[in-house]
């Protein structure tokens, strides 16, 4: 069981950097669902613009959609974790993840936070072919960086634990 706590939270962890940038406009109080919204240029937006921004949000999920992204990360952490663990802990996410509402906050926490600019530059570069080659790498990286992840994960638990780590020579 050990072990199914350590993959589910580096899961947790990996959502929450591919996600950050949409979950950071819910941690800075930006309610999507009371528009018009707030915009760091002028304070306020329009109604009519908030809604072109949730057009081109569902664009942006047209061309880069999240539930595939997720749906590869939980079988990604699923094929790592011990046999025994694996129909648990995918049971667990299944039964925790609603795609439908993930994809609905997903698209307005988007709309919140990008520019409709900004928008239509994410749609025009990951609908070039560039941008769809390098989202087939994106998992090629998290296998990269998953280690990395992990090992930082490991050591806040132990200073959580045990205490302070001794200082390192040359370290971050």
């Amino acid at each position: 069981m050990k072990a199914f706590n350590t993959w589910a939270s580096l899961f947790l962890a990996v959502l929450l950097i591919f996600f950050s940038p949409l979950l950071s406009a819910y941690a800075e109080g930006n309610n999507p669902a009371s528009s018009p919204v707030s915009s760091a240029s002028s304070g306020r937006i329009t109604r009519e613009i908030f809604q072109e921004r949730l057009v081109l949000a569902g664009k942006f999920h047209d061309v880069r959609p999240v539930r595939p992204m997720i749906e590869n990360a939980i079988e990604r952490t699923v094929s790592r974790l011990p046999l025994k663990d694996q129909i648990p802990f995918r049971k667990a996410v299944d039964s925790a993840l609603d795609y439908d509402a993930f994809v609905e906050e997903s698209v307005r926490a988007m709309a919140s936070v990008f520019t409709v600019a900004e928008l239509e530059a994410m749609i025009a570069y990951y609908g070039s072919e560039a941008g769809r080659s390098s989202m087939q790498k994106m998992s090629a990286y998290g296998d990269l960086m998953a280690p990395k992840i992990t090992g930082l994960l490991d050591e806040a638990l132990m200073v959580v634990r045990t205490g302070p780590l001794p200082d390192k020579a040359g370290s971050r």
